[in-house]
């Protein structure tokens, strides 16, 4: 399976292409064990629920490898909390610190800029990455809690990523 960027396709064409891509399942099974420790057999059966849940979506899909990943990766965090296993919280809040952003075991340097570079965006911005990128809500989720359309969202959230990375380099 190619990255696809630039390509529209459907949820159970990328679950075909996903199924037929022996080296991406692989590299998602062993995400999930070195990201979340979870055991080969059920990382496997974590992916096959992934491309059940790919199949049955009927939604247009404009980064074939990214929604796969990101797919997977939501349903290991529910996997997770249904386990009442805790994984390390991957960039996320920091819980005593509010829009604090933190990177667990990285270097500090690295975590503060990230900090710093968060708290120069919007209140929207930090908003709509937190509800996409953190807490795992949907597109139509994080439109719903802003009141906007899936699709100014979708705009919204890659020019917060831009403003993001500006901050970072600059």
């Amino acid at each position: 399976m190619t990255d696809g960027a630039g390509t529209t396709t459907t949820g159970p064409d990328l679950a075909e292409a996903l199924l037929l891509d022996r080296a991406e399942c692989e590299r998602l099974v062993g995400i999930a064990y070195r990201r979340f420790g979870i055991r080969r057999d059920d990382a496997e059966e974590l992916l096959a629920e992934t491309l059940l849940e790919l199949s049955a979506s009927g939604a247009l899909v404009h980064s074939p490898k990214g929604f796969a990943f990101r797919v997977f990766y939501v349903r290991c965090c529910r996997w997770l909390e249904r386990e009442g296993r805790r994984a390390e919280t991957p960039v996320g809040l920091d819980p005593a610190g509010g829009d604090r952003v933190s990177l667990p075991g990285s270097d500090p340097g690295l975590a503060l800029a990230v900090r710093q570079a968060f708290a120069k965006l919007s209140a929207t911005c930090r908003r709509l990455l937190k509800g996409y990128y953190v807490e795992g809500l949907s597109l139509r989720e994080t439109a719903e809690t802003t009141g906007h359309s899936s699709k100014q969202v979708w705009k919204r959230l890659n020019s917060c990523l831009k403003k993001l990375k500006e901050c970072l380099e600059g």
